[in-house]
């Protein structure tokens, strides 16, 4: 199912809306833009390359599909951010971590959004069973925990700039990692370039965050199960529940998940790291067993506290095994990062149907708090009124300003990891004529 989003007049480059920004006011803000173009202007070849090299030396690295180490790619210096907005940003994240948990425990809400799409799309019917089955069997662990990232653009108009939200992403929530690193060598080079006239960056201390949270569930986590009795099941050298991180079979962005299993490490030396895939967690396997009675999981030995997925966003992470093995690893003890009802929570329909105006949102939040959730969202509109938040006539409008001037309009299908997204004016034109034809 795709909604359909405007573009807005100025994008930031996704590696640098997280923190690794300079702080202006809207005054200088342009004209500062136009700073960074000269520097970058008087760059030689020789320079570009010492800078790959400087990526590489603070791991800023990705994997190839065919295992060679490449430098990821970033740019080369921060981006100028107005601060207000910035600040707005960091200040509003809060509500959105409450308003997420709100939705996530709202199954009639969640059961009415996605109702219309179950027969049609097999991902979310999948992953809708699993949340049933956790609904009425009642959940086996209450602890939740989500390492997210929010997205914006701003929004440029006559009237100034507005920060508006793209989407949150709630599981593999990529460059939390490597982010961290990226600020300092942004720093490094705007010291090099700028002596002392550079501009101190703020700090983000994303990937140490994101250790200490998932070092501090396996605390909660062994303090909740210290009345249960020692099992059979686990290695009595395994003194410490462990982290267990699903990945994918050819995973690229590693360097990413290795900087935030060290801030583990760091926060606690003692907790261990498993990476293991859908297939080698399988039931056939034999290596991952949930114990009977306690739900506990066990995973070659080792007690599984946390369950961090940085796979699992996408119809073709799974054949019928792997959604078995799934089903198992939601139904134990572990807590999970993100849960099902999480991942529910982060899909497209719902962003849009918080979108869709007060009636919605109303729901989860009154007051004060609610406008300045309001003031960040995006205008979207799901392409058909099966939705009980649709409205045809804007549907309509949409579709005909689209059509007019596709260049502003990006369309969304209901999929997250990036890259399937259709903008540009001839794709989108050619997608809604069809659309129009169809329907």
């Amino acid at each position: 199912m795709a909604t359909l989003s405007p573009q807005f007049g100025f994008s930031i480059d996704q590696l640098c809306v997280q923190e690794c920004v300079l702080f202006f006011g809207p005054a200088r803000f342009l004209g500062k833009m136009n700073d960074i173009k000269r520097v970058l202007s008087k760059l030689s070849e020789d320079d570009l390359k010492d800078g790959d090299d400087f990526a590489a030396l603070n791991g800023i690295l990705k994997h190839t599909p065919d295992g060679r180490i490449v430098t990821l790619q970033h740019t080369f210096l921060p981006s100028p951010f107005p601060k207000a907005e910035f600040e707005e940003a960091v200040n509003i994240q809060k509500l959105f971590n409450s308003l997420f948990l709100k939705v996530a425990s709202d199954y009639d809400f969640l059961e009415s959004t996605f109702k219309p799409v179950l027969s049609q799309d097999d991902y979310v019917r999948n992953l809708w069973e699993i949340y049933k089955d956790d609904h009425e069997l009642g959940p086996v662990q209450s602890l939740r925990l989500s390492l997210n990232r929010s997205d914006y653009m701003l929004h440029t108009a006559l009237s100034g700039s507005s920060l508006k939200q793209v989407e949150m992403n709630f599981i593999a929530a990529s460059f939390g990692g490597v982010m961290e690193r990226l600020v300092k060598l942004h720093q490094f080079r705007l010291h090099q370039l700028l002596g002392r006239h550079a501009p101190q960056l703020p700090e983000c201390p994303s990937a140490t965050k994101f250790g200490r949270a998932l070092a501090h569930t396996v605390s909660e986590y062994a303090r909740k199960c210290q009345h249960l009795p020692q099992s059979s099941l686990g290695y009595s050298e395994h003194k410490t529940p462990a982290i267990l991180v699903v990945v994918s079979d050819c995973e690229t962005n590693i360097f990413d998940q290795r900087s935030i299993e060290e801030a583990v490490l760091h926060a606690n030396s003692s907790i261990p790291i498993l990476r293991r895939t859908f297939a080698e967690l399988a039931e056939v396997a034999g290596r991952a067993v949930v114990e009977l009675g306690t739900s506990r999981l066990f995973v070659d030995g080792h007690e599984i506290a946390v369950i961090y997925y940085r796979t699992g966003y996408a119809p073709d992470h799974f054949n019928e095994e792997a959604w078995r093995t799934k089903l198992r690893l939601e139904r134990s003890l572990a807590v999970k990062c993100p849960s099902v009802d999480y991942l529910l929570a982060n899909m497209k329909l719902v962003q849009t149907a918080l979108a869709s105006g007060p009636t919605v949102l109303s729901r989860f939040g009154k007051g004060a708090e609610v406008e300045k959730l309001v003031g960040t969202f995006a205008k979207q509109t799901v392409l058909s009124t099966d939705f009980h938040f649709a409205d045809a006539a804007v549907i309509d409008r949409m579709v005909a300003e689209c059509r007019k001037d596709p260049s502003k309009f990006v369309l969304k299908p209901q999929r997250e990891g990036g890259g399937n997204n259709i903008f540009g004016g001839r794709h989108c034109f050619s997608f809604l004529s069809d659309y129009v034809t169809t329907h």
